[in-house]
């Protein structure tokens, strides 16, 4: 397979380069990346970017664009189009990608090693065993481990509360689960399949006849946990070292749609210092079991809080999260100099099983300015009729804001003017900073509303 739906390479034969594979919403960790990799490497390191997303401008040099179907697509019907692939499918895809190989084949002989980090890491991406391969983040065998909602709710329930839960498989054991937890009671059920992000692969149950046709397959595992009624949703951000070093980033609280869709978060949480302190000690003891068992790198927590202030875990995002560039652009501005980044204390954490000493952990709930996110995913497919270029990177507008210029968002990753983006897609991204809550808040909206704008729909 040797489709590539964009290149543009311009190799330096003195600089050593690293390797994202993943989607381009994360494109912007590489910065930090670099930052960090400049510390071992010396300081002519580089970014190479493998990605599947079709955009009209790309932002990152040393680029490769690989989507086999959304190529053959656009061979087909002369246009083009965005479309999303599940990363699994991504990681195979470009480790089958011939293109990749020789890109591989080239680096590995002339550096002897080439580190590699993606968002999620993935066993369907053979070169994670590659021994001319250092892959940045947990062993992807455990990453996919600890991202099963089943083994979730089994092993951590003894360090974290959960609502409760029953684990089941196929149709007739979960309809078991609805009842004994309380559906027919009146209560609302919440069900998972094993995996699933963002709202996919779950659902709130109502009624009994909500499980078909999404839910209730008999050849599948569900966990059916008691949903709770509540207004805070918030998320924590960490890295595990070893099985007693946790590093806490921070504490946001997300942006759930429609009960289980996630669309953004904002930072710092608003909830009581007291609750967040709480909050980072159940994802320290989350972080020091799944260290116990081998995981490095970075990972997040999400929970809920009730209208008692009770705090409930939801589940374990063994990856980066969604939120891992506000952070890091949020920690530039907020940690002594020199501080180690993100990306840094994850490359400690996988090579030498520590932190440096240097590191320095942000004081819970404070912040000289709040930030927010929001992506906006569509339901059906659009045409997109206006380009939303951006001049300003997310860098900036932290460190803007930070030095009491005023408030402003921008937006990312937009595909550009006359593409056709297939249902499911994520058109865009926004990112708001502001001196206040409601400034960030203001500041998102505007930018949510000309993602909004930027597309018409074309029907079912």
């Amino acid at each position: 397979m040797d489709l590539v739906l964009f290149e543009r390479l311009d190799l330096k034969p003195d600089s050593q380069y690293f390797i994202y594979i993943g989607e381009i919403k994360a494109i912007g960790l590489n910065h930090f990346y670099k930052q960090a990799l400049s510390r071992f490497y010396g300081p002519k390191v580089d970014c190479i970017s493998v990605v599947p997303d079709q955009l009209q401008v790309y932002p990152e040099e040393n680029l490769l664009v690989i989507n086999h179907d959304a190529t053959c697509l656009q061979t087909e019907t002369d246009k083009n189009v965005s479309m999303r692939i599940p990363g699994k499918d991504f990681a195979a895809m470009v480790n089958r990608n011939s293109r990749f190989r020789r890109l591989m084949d080239e680096l590995k002989p002339r550096q002897g090693q080439v580190p590699i980090w993606m968002f999620e890491n993935r066993s369907e991406f053979e070169y994670c065993s590659d021994d001319h391969v250092l892959l940045l983040g947990p062993r992807p065998e455990l990453a996919k481990k600890f991202n099963n909602k089943v083994w979730q709710y089994r092993h951590l329930s003894q360090v974290v509360p959960m609502p409760p839960y029953r684990i089941c498989q196929g149709e007739e054991a979960l309809k078991k689960g609805l009842h004994e937890i309380g559906l027919e009671a009146g209560k609302s059920v919440f069900v998972t399949r094993e995996f699933g992000a963002a709202g996919v692969g779950s659902g709130v149950v109502c009624d009994i006849a909500d499980l078909d046709p999404c839910l209730g397959k008999p050849d599948e595992v569900y966990v059916a946990s008691c949903f709770i009624p509540h207004e805070w949703d918030p998320t924590v951000l960490a890295v595990v070292a070893n099985e007693h070093d946790v590093y806490v980033a921070g504490v946001a609280d997300m942006t759930i749609e429609g009960e289980n869709k996630f669309r953004g978060s904002h930072f710092p949480s608003r909830l009581s210092v007291g609750i967040q302190a709480k909050l980072v000690e159940y994802t320290r003891q989350v972080g020091r079991m799944i260290g116990r068992l081998g995981y490095r790198g970075i990972f997040g927590c999400d929970f809920l809080v009730d209208d008692h202030s009770e705090v409930y875990f939801i589940e374990v995002n063994a990856r980066k999260q969604g939120t891992t560039m506000e952070y890091c652009c949020a920690l530039e501005q907020i940690l002594p100099a020199g501080a180690p980044n993100l990306p840094e204390l994850e490359y400690w954490a996988v090579t030498r099983d520590c932190f440096p000493k240097e590191t320095v952990e942000p004081t819970l709930g404070q912040s000289p300015f709040w930030w927010g996110t929001y992506n906006f995913k569509v339901e059906q497919m659009v045409q997109t009729t206006t380009m939303l270029a951006q001049e300003r990177t997310e860098r900036n507008l932290f460190r803007s804001v930070s030095q009491g210029k005023p408030p402003g968002h921008i937006i990312l990753e937009h595909p550009g003017a006359g593409v056709h983006a297939m249902s499911g897609s994520f058109l865009a991204r926004a990112i708001a900073v502001g001196h206040e809550f409601e400034e960030m808040r203001n500041e998102l909206d505007k930018a949510r509303q000309a993602i909004k704008a930027s597309f018409t729909p074309l029907g079912n």
